[in-house]
């Protein structure tokens, strides 16, 4: 019969369908399985790369630093030993990211730098690591290649005894002697592969019960809509089948059935027929749900899914809850606002007397969204490549930003803006390096942070009331309006800075006094270290150049008090007592 021929089609149908699921859940999931290795092996791959690209930008800025006082030595500023002096006193007390710190040996294995120790004047060519590998011997080796090179070796962290590894890079500076030298454990990269791998196993196990969840749902959905489809067609050839039985047994009392319900025209009542029922009957907000108050509908940020909830307290929660340093690395975005407020608060919470400077540092790669590292305290550093909306580091607290363009970008970093609108907006505390240029209203009610940036929109410094900021490019207009303390070095390479300074409350001089040249060069020396700014670089090595075209900003009444402060100190008061007796003595007139 048609009745068992359609429903034999529709079987094989049903069957062909089944198949070919099964067969795209399984492709789907061995296709998961292969991109998801290659796409790990590419994560590994960058996370060593980078930490080589790191460690080797960081010992070429040292190199920098030799070859600027060697360029001096040979002016006759020093003699050789002075020089060499001279910088290694200056590489001793570098240090960069996660504690990291230089050493420096010659040729033959006598070391001149590590960290101010016993080891310093001895000779280590023969060192070995805990495999017996003479490292020391490598290292020097490495380093007198044409562009240095690296080393691995394996050593128990401070206070352990288990060996962990470590990588170093390493280079030489001939006019010395000197190869000089950075590396750090390398097993938080490993820690990190291992997190990702982790993540990912999570989210292809995820995805493969997603899969299948999606096929058993195709293949219900298929069978029922099958299903339907045989009721609808053997349901009418039974109808069928039973009428034409009844006319085979010649019975024809039964009636076929027939549309019972139509509409009444014919209404008795005149008046009836003028009752108009339309707006009743037909209601326009049938079915639709209208819009009101509800207090229990409480509105949801959406807090956790915030970097900070989703990440940052979940990689970090272990070395929170110790105190123990601790990196990572992760990709962001603009729409990521205040990445890092969060966790500084759980800092600030656990730790409220702050943690030691670069406890935590979270290396950021992309575009920072509005708010980045605001309210931060000390212990956090956040170091992005890419660039930041407004108020970059709003209402720092002792945290530490840094941010520097891409490698391998075609533009200069000094000509170009990376930070958005009100950068540091009322920062306390603190410190940022930013390689380019910063929007309107940098450091706006700043009372204590430090800032090195290479120029700045107008209103720069705006109502200042303490801190230090080093402008190493143009500023805007209206500089330092209401700016009533703390103090700004702005190099003024064209002579017009004057044109832009707002001089109501401050005055603007010449950096001459030693200290004030130290305070200077020194924050240079950060910025470069930080972000390997060529500007900054071009600066240290002719500082004498450029001394004589820095500008320093410093407010009336600052002034006045500063020098009340001293008087009081060289009458024998200290330091709190000296600043108590200057603020009665301004008030007094």
């Amino acid at each position: 019969m048609n009745n068992i021929k359609v429903r034999t089609k529709l079987v094989i149908v049903m069957v062909i369908a089944l198949i070919a699921l099964a067969l795209c859940a399984v492709i789907s999931n061995t296709s998961l399985s292969g991109l998801g290795n290659n796409a790990l092996d590419i994560i590994e791959n960058d996370m060593r790369s980078s930490y080589d690209e790191q460690i080797k930008a960081q010992v070429d800025n040292v190199i920098s630093l030799c070859q600027s006082i060697y360029n001096r030595y040979e002016k006759g500023e020093y003699t050789l030993d002075e020089a060499k002096k001279l910088a290694a006193d200056q590489i001793r007390d570098l240090r960069y990211g996660n504690n990291g710190y230089f050493w420096v040996d010659t040729y033959d294995g006598t070391n001149v730098v590590l960290l101010g120790n016993d080891t310093e004047g001895t000779n280590r060519m023969d060192a070995v690591d805990t495999n017996g590998f003479a490292y020391m011997q490598a290292i020097i080796n490495a380093g007198k290649q044409e562009d240095g090179g690296f080393t691995d070796y394996v050593f128990p962290r401070e206070g352990e005894t288990e060996s962990s590894p470590k990588r170093a890079y390493s280079k030489a500076f001939e006019p010395f002697g000197w190869v000089l030298g950075t590396g750090n454990y390398t097993d938080d990269i490993d820690d990190d592969v291992l997190d990702v791998k982790n993540e990912f196993s999570s989210y292809e196990s995820n995805s493969r019960m997603a899969i299948i969840g999606i096929a058993v749902v195709m293949e219900v959905i298929l069978i029922s809509v099958l299903t339907l489809i045989t009721i609808s067609i053997v349901k009418p050839l039974k109808k069928s089948l039973a009428h034409i039985e009844e006319i085979a047994q010649g019975d024809f009392s039964k009636e076929f059935e027939q549309d019972l319900l139509k509409r009444k025209d014919d209404i008795e009542y005149s008046r009836a027929k003028e009752v108009d029922l339309s707006r009743i009957l037909d209601n326009p907000y049938e079915g639709v749900k209208l819009a009101g108050y509800n207090a229990k509908e409480v509105y949801d940020f959406k807090l956790d899914e915030t970097v900070d909830e989703s990440i940052l307290l979940k990689k970090l929660k272990s070395a929170l809850n110790n105190g123990q340093k601790k990196s990572i690395q992760l990709d962001v975005s603009n729409v990521n606002r205040t990445l890092g407020t969060i966790f500084g608060s759980e800092i600030t919470r656990k730790y409220p007397d702050g943690l030691p400077e670069d406890t935590f540092t979270i290396s950021c790669n992309g575009s920072g969204g509005q708010s980045f590292g605001a309210f931060i305290p000390k212990g956090l550093t956040l170091e992005l490549t890419g660039d930041s909306n407004d108020y970059f580091g709003k209402g720092l607290s002792g945290g530490k930003l840094i941010v520097y363009p891409p490698q391998g970008v075609q533009f200069k970093a000094e000509d170009n803006i990376i930070i958005g609108n009100v950068a540091l907006y009322g920062a306390t505390s603190g410190k940022a390096f930013i390689n380019g240029i910063a929007g309107e209203r940098f450091c706006v009610r700043n009372s204590g942070a430090t800032a090195v940036v290479e120029g700045t929109g107008d209103h720069g410094c705006e109502y200042m009331t303490g801190g230090c900021v080093v402008v190493l490019g143009p500023t805007g207009k209206n500089f330092a309006a209401g700016m009533s303390g703390g103090i700004a070095y702005v190099l003024d390479e064209d002579r017009s800075f004057y044109k832009r300074l707002n001089k109501e409350l401050v005055s603007f001089e010449d950096v001459s006094n030693k200290y004030d040249v130290l305070e200077l060069k020194g924050l240079i020396q950060e910025h470069v270290a930080y972000t390997n700014s060529e500007k900054g670089k071009r600066i240290l090595d002719h500082f004498s150049e450029y001394l004589p075209k820095f500008k320093k900003i410093v407010p009336h009444d600052y002034r006045r008090m500063m020098n009340a402060i001293v008087q009081m100190e060289e009458k024998g008061l200290n330091s709190e007592q000296a600043q108590i007796e200057a603020f009665y003595a301004n008030i007094r007139g």
